[in-house]
């Protein structure tokens, strides 16, 4: 078994060898022709698709099962999955319930929750002050998540009604674990680490060339953390409060010092009942909150019925939450999060030094051994 990485334990011991494609939904995308003696690999979100790709040499072939902008709270394995993963040597799942239909995967063995051999911080959700509303609704078993004052799986319209089909995500719930620990750069490096480890066991003659791309690997993390800290420098420190719908952003919020209000905490099919309003109202203005975050473009019914009723505007960037933008890189969507996030808090953020770090990821994950993934995708 893999042993517990720190944050920042990313000592260059690394070994290992592969590359990977993301593919389009509900596909199955090889990294390089899949050789009868070749090593499988199966990724199954879209971060770790990118690591595993950019940490990659060709000799192992990996298939990813989520693209980027694939909602891994709802997917679900097709035949042709279920078969790869039935045939792979090597299954990497985020873990802390991201993925749901793959959850008994590492429970039984199967597979290697990257995230769960992390040790982190446990992260607990920063409860709005609704608890008045307990006594009016039933008891959905969410723990800490239901002082949150949720409604079953219903968001309210703007004439008061509720409509359970505005909002993109339905019914997931990580319980009381936050799996989107790639939302800190220390963390998506002991990632890449567990990563190359593992694949050390598959491909150990790849050695050197897995020290090498694991250390550029880093030092572009290493340095997209410093361009992060100096664009929220720019942020009013009293308007550093992070708003969002639900809880997926407590260890960047953790990270560069902001404060996370999470509306519906980690389950964001809870709803808002019209007497919570008030009491949600009340609190975004204790918290000085300037701006509410959207997960999604448009924003769900419910964010933009709290923006209405609190008179506090919606960012017009919306943030990636739960993996990749489409067609982006784990550090491009993390740069544009950012900019997002800082200008939304009346911030600046240096775009063109952000694009010379997703410029850089690029060429590493682009390098000649990858361009089986270009042919895999036309």
């Amino acid at each position: 078994m893999i042993q517990r990485l720190t944050g920042l334990s990313v000592a260059m011991a690394l070994l290992g060898g592969l590359t990977t494609g993301c593919g389009h939904p509900r596909s199955l995308q090889s990294s390089s022709p899949a050789g009868a003696d070749n090593p499988q690999v199966l990724a199954a979100d879209g971060v770790l698709c990118d690591l595993t790709r950019t940490l990659a040499t060709p000799s192992i072939t990996v298939h990813c099962l989520l693209s980027g902008g694939e909602d891994p709270h709802t997917f679900s394995l097709s035949p042709e999955q279920r078969g790869r993963l039935e045939q792979a040597d090597l299954v990497l799942i985020n873990g802390h319930g991201l993925t749901p239909a793959l959850a008994t995967l590492a429970e039984q063995g199967k597979a290697l929750a990257v995230a769960e051999a992390v040790a982190l911080q446990p992260l607990e959700a920063d409860p709005l002050p609704m608890a008045d509303d307990h006594d009016d609704h039933d008891d959905h078993g969410h723990g800490k998540e239901d002082a949150h004052g949720h409604d079953d799986h219903r968001d309210l319209s703007h004439s008061g009604s509720a409509d359970p089909h505005h909002d993109d995500h339905h019914g997931h719930d990580h319980g009381d674990v936050d799996p989107h620990v790639w939302h800190d750069p220390e963390n998506t490096q002991a990632m890449a680490m567990v990563v190359t480890q593992e694949l050390s066991r598959l491909a150990p003659e790849d050695a050197t060339s897995l020290q090498a791309l694991n250390r550029e690997a880093t030092a572009v993390l290493k340095d997209m953390d410093a361009w992060a800290e100096q664009q929220v420098e720019t942020v009013p420190a009293q308007q550093r409060v992070l708003a969002t719908r639900h809880k997926a952003f407590g260890y960047y919020a953790q990270r560069y010092g902001f404060r996370e209000l999470a509306l519906l905490g980690f389950n964001t099919s809870e709803a808002i009942r019209p007497t919570v309003l008030s009491n949600l109202r009340r609190a975004l203005a204790e918290a000085n909150v300037v701006a509410l975050f959207p997960e999604q473009d448009p924003p769900g019914q419910s964010l933009q019925v709290i923006s209405q009723q609190s008179g506090i505007d919606l960012s017009p960037r919306h943030l990636i939450a739960d993996g990749l933008a489409p067609g982006q890189s784990t550090v491009e969507t993390f740069v544009n999060n950012t900019c997002a996030i800082t200008s939304g808090l009346q911030g600046q953020c240096d775009e063109a030094a952000g694009q010379d770090l997703v410029d850089r990821w690029h060429t590493l994950a682009d390098r000649p051994s990858s361009t089986a993934d270009a042919a895999a995708n036309q």
